[in-house]
């Protein structure tokens, strides 16, 4: 997807230059993708061709509100480009509590909605940005009654990477208390869109989806009956079931499984949990990506949540899971969740690897610059891509991993108290791996 949108971007860009050497007159976009400033027509066209040809935004703007295009902030340093874009949500009466930020690198565009609340922006001082875009669109009657003026001249220089500084102040018109200086620190709102240190498999920021086509694009609302899904989806809904969810949700969770089932251990892995089913279906439900993807299994019924910017990568994760489950009994297996952590961490890890888009994706950072990311990685020193233990090691070099692997995840909120079987031998930990790997 971040080729595909990379794409569209550079025909936006060809497309202008026809129309002036053609006079080709391109249809006008809808609203929501159109803006005056020359500096986003691109991105607003790009987002328009993917909306085109997958439906996102009616979810989007339901989540996190419409862009306000001619309200947004474009800052350019050093071959990298900075868009902050507000978004106005319903909800939220005078007050801009979530921007679409966007940078471009290298040719590369990467974007987030990101809000107050955000992982890496709560408790930061860029939250007083949230409150200067609110400033921006309401005038002095936004919400938090706070008015910003040009800084004085002694506090205009400041610390590398901070942009667009601005005075901020409360009361009225001649009785104004100042509150502070709002500067722009672009090096957060980046850190956040690159942070994959939550490794729960759906972040707040994300890039745009490498994957071949467009991953991405689930909408909300309607319905569609067991038939329609059927024709629509078969293999997805041979496993999967949500009588609520749209046919264009279904074929976008079609093409998914269709991308893992071109890798061998993917395909054993369909088809094993098909199996394992054996003619019944587990819930999905698709959520926002601050919920974060995952699998729920109570013994008498298992289900899968998604986030909407999800990747085949974290649908083969949650697949591996449901597959764990139905291998042995519920007991045994709620008692090592840690251990079932770990290897569909590493399976994952073996199959995202693989795909053409890896290189220097947010999935190749998240294997080279996190601690999670890196523990899981050096499993592969001591097994192989099928959970073998490589000539010359042993036994206890895959227990000393796994337990590193352990330490590192358990340091992640969500993870800290999952159930770990010390019982289970290192090797008992990627059985399942090697039994998907079989003929591979």
């Amino acid at each position: 997807m971040r080729k595909q949108l990379l794409l569209y971007v550079l025909l936006a860009l060809s497309i202008t230059a026809c129309i002036k050497e053609y006079s080709y007159q391109e249809p006008e976009p809808p609203e929501l993708f159109r803006c005056s400033d020359e500096r986003l027509k691109p991105i607003a066209k790009a987002l328009w061709a993917v909306e085109q040809e997958t439906p996102f935004m009616g979810k989007f703007r339901e989540v996190y509100g419409k862009p306000l295009w001619d309200y947004a902030d474009v800052l350019e340093e050093d071959n990298q480009v900075c868009y902050f874009v507000p978004l106005l949500h319903e909800r939220c009466d005078r007050s801009i509590e979530t921007i679409w930020f966007f940078y471009l690198e290298n040719g590369i565009l990467h974007y987030a909605p990101i809000s107050r609340d955000t992982k890496g922006m709560a408790g930061t001082d860029q939250v007083g940005v949230f409150d200067l875009k609110s400033y921006d669109v309401f005038g002095a009657d936004n919400a938090s009654g706070l008015i910003f003026k040009d800084p004085p001249a002694e506090t205009r220089v400041w610390a590398d990477h901070y942009y667009d500084c601005k005075a901020a102040y409360a009361g009225y018109d001649g009785a104004e208390g100042f509150k502070g200086i709002t500067c722009k620190y672009k090096r957060i709102w980046i850190e956040i869109i690159d942070e994959v240190e939550d490794e729960s498999g759906g972040g707040e920021g994300s890039c745009i989806n490498t994957g071949g086509g467009a991953e991405t694009g689930y909408e909300g609302g309607g319905g569609s009956n067991s038939s329609s899904a059927s024709t629509a989806a078969p293999k997805a809904s041979s496993i999967f079931r949500n009588s609520r969810m749209t046919e264009t949700n279904w074929k976008t969770l079609e093409r998914m499984i269709e991308k893992i089932e071109k890798d061998c251990v993917g395909s054993n892995l369909y088809n094993g949990l098909k199996q394992a089913l054996g003619g019944k279906t587990l819930s999905i439900q698709f959520v926002a990506p601050k919920e974060g993807s995952s699998f729920n299994f109570d013994g008498n019924t298992a289900g899968i949540k998604l986030t909407t910017d999800m990747e085949s990568n974290q649908l083969f994760h949650e697949m591996m899971h449901a597959f764990q489950a139905y291998q042995e009994t519920e007991s045994s297996y709620k008692a090592s969740l840690l251990n079932k952590e770990i290897e569909a961490r590493y399976a994952q890890y073996q199959y995202v690897k693989k795909l053409k888009e890896f290189s220097g994706s947010k999935w190749e950072k998240q294997y080279t610059k996190t601690s999670v990311g890196i523990a899981i990685r050096e499993i592969g020193r001591v097994i192989d891509n099928k959970g073998y233990i490589r000539s010359g090691l042993f036994e206890e070099n895959l227990t000393i991993q796994v337990e590193l692997a352990k330490k590192q995840i358990q340091k992640v909120n969500d993870y800290s108290k999952l159930s770990f079987d010390k019982k289970k031998s290192g090797s008992d930990t990627f059985a399942n791996l090697r039994t998907l790997s079989k003929g591979c």
